[in-house]
């Protein structure tokens, strides 16, 4: 709120220094039509509607679950981790002494991990589309790519903490709980 009394006060002295100065330069004569321009306040942002509907405040909370679902990708990512290093799991031990690029493993099991998360949520999404019938709005192919790009996002971010975090599996899950949290 700080920000936009700032910014009315900054247009408001703009203005003020405008007229001052066309005051002074005029010798106290102003035009008409100076006056008339001075006075139009023109509208710089248009508003547009997102759907027919009028605003729901329900589809805020149902927008918090998809993002909380794409969070929860994060279990992924740490499972990934897990199962690539040696120090960390019996299934890492035989992929590390098996002929194939630990990389390419690691790579196509993130991979499918993103799918497969991409998946739940879209899942989640027509089931509260559908079943639950909350109404988004029109725009599902922003939707959908959100939810595709949340998908990557906690995919990467279970990857992130899965590395950083040098301890067990059950630590790498509690620290990630309790940041989507």
């Amino acid at each position: 709120s700080q920000t936009i009394l700032k910014e009315v006060m900054d247009y408001i002295a703009q203005q003020t220094d405008v007229v001052m100065s066309v005051y002074e330069a005029n010798m106290g004569q102003v035009s008409p039509e100076f006056e008339q321009l001075m006075m139009e306040k023109k509208a710089y942002v248009k508003e547009i509607t997102v759907s027919e509907n009028a605003p729901n405040t329900i589809v805020v909370y149902f927008y918090t679950v998809l993002a909380m679902a794409s969070l929860y990708g994060a279990m992924v990512g740490v499972y990934e981790i897990v199962n690539i290093q040696a120090n960390q799991s019996p299934v890492a031990m035989r992929i590390n002494i098996a002929p194939v690029s630990k990389l390419k493993t690691f790579l196509s099991d993130i991979l499918a991990g993103c799918i497969m998360q991409f998946i739940v949520l879209t899942i989640i999404l027509l089931y509260i589309r559908f079943v639950l019938n909350i109404d988004f709005g029109e725009r599902y192919g922003y939707i959908a790519f959100t939810s595709f790009v949340g998908s990557i996002t906690g995919v990467s971010f279970g990857t992130f903490l899965g590395v950083v975090i040098k301890k067990g599996e059950s630590i790498k899950v509690g620290v990630v709980i309790g940041f989507t949290m």
